[in-house]
């Protein structure tokens, strides 16, 4: 089955989030999203679920290196008063979550697809 090409991955953002990232680091989040998905039967399907994936990946691993990007509030300040508060780091980890826009899509087509297509991978059976 096709993987969808760097420029499909660049094209799920709408604001160039990943022009300035190199085509070998979209590359690298293309391989790593298609392992999730070798059963993925209809061909349209399973370049835009890797390339949602790719793209989530990314993403998280971008914030990471930002120190959290977009993250969760943590400071604020009103006149002369203040409140601040330790925050973790955004952190890449398996699997797609709401954290990005790219996981909230990806999600939401897995919800949309059969049972059967949307299976990350099969079942061994022993």
């Amino acid at each position: 089955m096709a993987l969808p090409t760097v420029q499909a991955v660049k094209d799920t953002s709408l604001t160039g989030q990943f022009n300035a990232l190199s085509d070998a680091a979209i590359g690298r989040a293309i391989d790593e999203a298609a392992l999730q998905y070798g059963s993925i039967s209809g061909e349209a399907e399973h370049e835009t679920i890797v390339a949602l994936h790719a793209a989530h990946i990314l993403a998280v691993q971008v914030a990471a290196e930002q120190g959290g990007g977009q993250g969760p509030l943590s400071h604020v300040s009103l006149g002369p008063a203040s409140k601040s508060w330790a925050v973790g780091q955004v952190q890449p980890g398996p699997g797609v979550d709401d954290t990005t826009p790219y996981g909230r899509r990806l999600r939401g087509l897995l919800a949309t697809l059969l049972p059967a297509v949307r299976t990350p991978r099969p079942v061994p059976r022993y």
